[in-house]
């Protein structure tokens, strides 16, 4: 028997002597045995996209802005003829042709939570043709003295405008339900638009007498002029975005857009005549996707 426990007890020293030894998952410290504390695995952190690349198309549609003219002066005639009153261009003139237009954009975003981001856009959003065309008649005079017949001027003016518009813009994202995310969003920015002008405006004198009608043109004027404006505008949007992939979502929207109004200038016979074109109200459905790169 004394021969069987000796080696046992060699062996139990060995183990003993090892550093770091364990006695069925614990260590011999003065008769306790104290399990080996093991840590906790730590989690490989998951870091969501911050910066995203955005393309985006749709097309939009509003009411026509209100387009007018002030300053051009008709009846001051020329040579020998003039008018027995002055007068200036009618709001029956006005015309635009203004109905639906495509909207093309893009733009540079940053994704400050799961619920806030941020990015800044530039959209081609719009033209607009604007013309201003007819003519008018007062009574004729040569000198002092009143003629029979009549004056008429004649007035055409075509302004065209094509506009872009450069917004920050803030969203917020109200919860994420099967790869959809509702959000609303607002942007403020400007406008810029480049508008150009012809504008060409004629007398005539109608003079009766003797049974005839002699027609005697007084002058014949035109100009083109070509400015770009900087102008306010702002934004807000409804919509929701679609994860079709890690890389990829897609965004669907609508948004009304606020662009501030235009005028442009020129001098037609002697005369500083103005076009303004009103404030445009539009609204825009969108589609376009958004490429996460970070």
């Amino acid at each position: 028997m004394k021969a069987k426990l000796i080696p046992m007890i060699a062996g139990l020293a060995f183990a003993a002597s090892m550093p770091g030894a364990a006695i069925a998952g614990g260590d011999y410290y003065g008769g306790a045995v104290s399990g080996v504390a093991v840590p906790a695995p730590i989690p490989l952190p998951v870091y969501d996209p911050v910066w995203y690349l955005r393309l985006d198309a749709g097309v939009g549609f509003g009411a026509t802005p209100d387009v007018t003219e002030s300053g051009a002066v008709f009846g001051e005639g020329g040579g020998h003829y003039h008018g027995t009153q002055t007068f200036g261009s009618s709001s029956d003139w006005a015309q635009s042709d203004f109905d639906h237009y495509s909207v093309l954009g893009g733009g540079i975003g940053y994704r400050f939570s799961d619920r806030w981001r941020m990015d800044i856009t530039g959209d081609y959003m719009r033209g607009l043709d604007a013309s201003i065309k007819g003519s008018g008649y007062t009574g004729l005079e040569r000198g002092p003295n009143h003629l029979p017949g009549s004056l008429q001027a004649i007035f055409a003016d075509s302004t065209k405008v094509t506009t872009g518009a450069f917004l920050a813009n803030a969203y917020y994202e109200m919860g994420h339900w099967n790869g959809w995310s509702p959000y609303v969003g607002a942007g403020l920015g400007f406008a810029y638009s480049s508008i150009n002008r012809k504008s060409t405006a004629y007398e005539v004198a109608h003079e009766r007498g003797g049974g005839t009608v002699t027609h005697t043109e007084l002058y014949r004027d035109s100009a083109t002029v070509r400015e770009t404006d900087h102008t306010l505008a702002a934004m807000a949007s409804v919509g929701a975005s679609y994860k079709l992939s890690d890389i990829t979502d897609l965004d669907l929207s609508y948004r009304y857009m606020f662009i501030e109004g235009s005028n442009i200038e020129l001098e037609l016979n002697g005369n500083s005549t103005k076009i303004e074109i009103g404030d445009f109200h539009d609204h825009q459905l969108r589609a376009g996707l958004r490429f996460n790169v970070n």
